[in-house]
């Protein structure tokens, strides 16, 4: 057993995947992904990569996608607005968040790819789950009201 100290792990993640390849974990709180080793030490943050979440109560890995391998990570995400920072969550700009599927490198932390939300048809408010086939590329969401889209390459 590893006991952790307060300031470096806070219990308060929202979700966690084990990541059984590496024998790491990636943790999710409020927008963020970490990845931890079993030593209790952050390995890495993602640049970005601020989770967006269309609903507060809604599963928080029902919108993350870890591929076979576990070396990408794929879900939705809040763009930077313009002045480089994200838009507060509760935020009475009253803008619409741009949001689109990040696809980012476990292993480096980095986005590889984003699919910007105006190819889609679907509103990202109503978007309740992502998933990514590899057999053949395809992203796959489905939505509040039973819809389902598939995004193919």
């Amino acid at each position: 057993m590893v006991r952790v100290k307060d300031a470096s792990f806070r219990t308060s993640q929202t979700a966690f995947i084990f990541l059984h390849e590496t024998l790491t974990f990636l943790a999710f709180k409020d927008h963020t992904v970490t990845h931890w080793n079993f030593r209790g030490e952050r390995i890495r943050t993602f640049d970005d990569h601020r989770l967006w979440f269309p609903h507060p109560d809604m599963d928080r890995t029902s919108v993350i996608f870890i591929t076979q391998a576990q070396d990408v990570v794929i879900s939705l995400c809040e763009d930077a607005r313009e002045g480089g920072a994200a838009a507060a969550e509760g935020s009475d700009s009253g803008a619409e968040p741009r949001v689109s599927v990040h696809v980012s490198s476990i292993a480096a932390g980095r986005c590889l790819a984003r699919i910007p939300w105006k190819v889609l048809t679907a509103e990202p408010a109503n978007i309740t789950s992502l998933c990514y086939c590899e057999d053949v590329g395809d992203i796959i969401t489905g939505t509040e009201d039973g819809r389902i889209q598939v995004w193919s390459t």
